[in-house]
């Protein structure tokens, strides 16, 4: 969504209205690349928009957010279907299971499948081994595994019964996770407070007065500040380290890597450090441990939410989806192993960086040798 900017701005880019709104806050922050002239076209759940004779269906996954969909491909000579993240045990998971009927019906030629599951850190969390073989094609959540709901509780029963200062490190654009952030924090008598930048999408998203930590500063805001800033600090509640030490109880604070320094200056004590999901994502980044590290010596006690927990569908569901559908052609992506998803009838494929395939009468291969894929 950030790079949206480095898109000509003559070729036309669909993005949902909610979506718009953060990504004009990342642009406006400095974490987009500027998109100038750059107009955006709305998309509407199952209105399909038309290039030529090619008709590119929009399929909603989740309605909250910036809001997910999958896309499914008609053109004359067959069908392409992009599953976008798929998250079969989120709150949302019957739009996901609609999707997976009205592909079954429409006899699918090419499927592009989140294989995220399939990645080594995600076999290994789920099932202690990264065999595919032993993956069985199963809707039901692996044992030992959460689904969002429970996933959800979980962050709300460590915030609960945390007797000091709460500290969470999220993905700044989900804003499902800021809005259950804020709600948690005011169930309990908190105060959840962003740091600028993640600040200024909520309050751009939710039209809400967001309260706000200075990293790097003791509280007071400079006079020498970009404007997306001023425009922030004009319509936001700031929060001084003062404040936290006197009553760590009382805030939910957001704190990235970034600014994970900012922790030696606050109140350790009984603390917690919530990662969910932030940068570092995982143990695949060396960055990981580090953090983990830091934040003991802070004084915190660390608390990794995504330990038994995948913010995508897990390997047994994302193989029941495949199985389901039955393409003729599958190409696992958006996973460092996408060899590891098979499918059942049909042919995988692996494309190759420089080369163009072709969808023809229903066939799919690569253009220079003419062979079906």
């Amino acid at each position: 969504m950030a790079l949206m900017g480095a898109i000509a701005p003559q070729i036309p880019v669909y993005l949902h209205r909610s979506a718009q709104i953060i990504e004009r806050a990342l642009e406006a922050t400095g974490q987009g690349v500027p998109s100038l002239l750059r107009e955006y076209s709305d998309i509407e759940p199952f209105q399909p928009v038309m290039v030529g004779e090619i008709e590119v269906l929009p399929i909603l996954c989740r309605d909250t957010g910036y809001c997910d969909f999958a896309f499914l491909i008609t053109t004359p000579d067959g069908t392409i279907h992009w599953t976008g993240d798929l998250f079969l045990h989120g709150l949302q998971a019957k739009k996901s299971i609609e999707q997976m009927k009205l592909l079954k019906a429409r006899s699918l030629d090419v499927l592009l499948c989140d294989a995220t599951a399939f990645m080594d850190s995600s076999m290994e969390m789920v099932y202690g081994f990264t065999d595919v073989s032993l993956v069985k094609p199963d809707l039901s959540v692996p044992e030992n595994m959460l689904s969002e709901r429970q996933h959800i509780d979980e962050i709300r029963k460590i915030i609960a019964e945390c007797r000091g200062l709460c500290v969470f490190n999220y993905y700044p654009r989900e804003m499902d996770d800021a809005d259950m952030l804020m709600q948690c924090a005011n169930g309990v008598g908190r105060r959840c407070v962003f740091e600028p930048e993640a600040a200024y999408i909520v309050y751009r998203f939710f039209h809400i007065k967001p309260d706000v930590f200075l990293p790097d500063a003791d509280g007071t805001p400079s006079t020498r500040n970009p404007e997306w800033l001023n425009e922030l600090l004009e319509h936001c509640t700031v929060v001084t380290p003062r404040q936290i030490a006197e009553h760590p109880v009382g805030y939910l604070l957001q704190n990235s890597y970034k600014h994970l320094l900012e922790l030696f200056s606050l109140p350790g004590k009984d603390g917690v450090y919530i990662h969910m999901g932030g940068a570092p994502a995982g143990e695949f980044d060396p960055a990981y441990q580090k953090m983990c590290g830091i934040v003991e010596t802070a004084g915190f006690a660390f608390s990794a939410t995504q330990e038994n927990y995948l913010g995508h569908s897990y390997p047994g569901q994302v193989k029941y989806f495949v199985d389901f559908v039955d393409p003729k052609v599958l190409i696992p992506c958006h996973s460092k192993n996408p060899e590891r998803l098979l499918p059942l009838n049909g042919k995988q494929l692996l494309p190759e960086l420089g080369k163009t395939y072709l969808l023809d009468h229903h066939r799919f291969y690569p253009q220079e040798d003419g062979a079906e894929a």
